[in-house]
């Protein structure tokens, strides 16, 4: 399958006490970050890989989110 276009998608839920942070690895190397109660989408051709991570988390840190990714061809 030729793939046309990728999608991902990250939603941190509205009570994550810190931000998370989509790391995309593309043509290039691209981070962003998602407000608790926000949605980040990301549309590439190329990306290879996506990591989530969240920044400043300590021992007591609670941060969810959820993520799609949608290839289409």
């Amino acid at each position: 399958m030729r793939v046309a276009v990728v999608q991902a998608t990250v939603y941190a839920l509205p009570d994550n006490a810190e931000p998370l942070r989509l790391l995309i690895e593309s043509d290039e190397s691209i981070e962003l970050d998602v407000a608790p109660g926000n949605t980040v989408n990301y549309l590439s051709p190329r990306i290879r890989r996506l990591l989530v991570t969240v920044p400043d988390a300590g021992p007591s840190t609670y941060a969810e989110g959820k993520y799609a990714v949608s290839v289409s061809g």
